[in-house]
């Protein structure tokens, strides 16, 4: 029987310096995409993924979204952070699942995908959306602990690991086809209003939510636009 494999690659893709250059020919002036460094293979299916950073775009965090209903995160780990215990640059640093084992889990979104200059790097929000119709939100908290080793030079450093927890802060059926759940296909939330969520279903229709009156009803529904399910969202 064939097998279902999902596979993770992170690229590395080398940008110019932008200087001017006569020479549209010239390989140092274009935009390269270098081989591939494979993160994780697995039997389930990888959805999608999302990258999100701190204030200072210093640490860098990227969520994916597997067949299986889990959802992974990762933590980017730059040059200078990597080390003989790190076999790539993306170390897993959490595996949960708060829903149970009976949806695939079809998208993620972060509340703050871009870093904003003075916010913290964790706590932060995670919304994702499942073939079973339903629709999570997320608290993620993270621990960074300084570990102390010695490197080749003798000379003692510090370095950081992080553990993160996924806590469930809220579910919810939102969408709905012949009296039967639909594909959630995208949710996102808006723009710097952590408690406003919108998402997209199979059945044609975009709901916007205000998780702090409920989620018993979504506030508006969008279905004469679409003439397909709504599978991106951005805000």
């Amino acid at each position: 029987l064939a097998r279902r494999q999902g596979q993770l690659d992170l690229y590395s893709i080398r940008v110019p310096d932008g200087a001017d250059d006569d020479d549209n020919n010239d390989k140092d002036s274009q935009l390269s995409l270098g081989s591939p460094t494979t993160i994780v293979k697995e039997d389930s299916g990888i959805l999608d993924g999302k990258w999100t950073s701190d204030g200072d775009a210093t640490t860098f965090y990227y969520a994916t979204a597997h067949a299986t209903g889990d959802i992974q995160l990762y933590q980017l780990m730059i040059h200078d952070q990597l080390d003989s215990r790190h076999t790539s640059p993306l170390e897993m640093i959490q595996v949960g699942r708060t829903l149970p084992r009976d949806g695939i889990c079809l998208a993620v979104a972060w509340n703050h995908p871009l870093s904003i200059p003075g916010s913290s790097t964790l706590p932060k929000k995670l919304v994702s959306c499942y073939s079973n119709g339903q629709v999570a939100i997320h608290n993620v908290h993270g621990v960074v602990s300084a570990e102390s080793f010695n490197s080749n030079s003798q000379q003692e450093q510090q370095h950081s690991t992080t553990a993160a927890t996924l806590d469930l802060v809220e579910s919810w059926s939102a969408h709905q086809m012949f009296q039967n759940p639909a594909e959630v296909w995208a949710a996102c939330f808006q723009t710097h209003q952590d408690d406003i969520v919108l998402t997209g279903g199979d059945e044609g229709q975009l709901k916007l939510w205000d998780v702090r009156v409920g989620t018993t009803r979504p506030v508006q529904i969008l279905s004469k636009t679409f003439e397909a399910g709504v599978t991106v969202l951005s805000p």
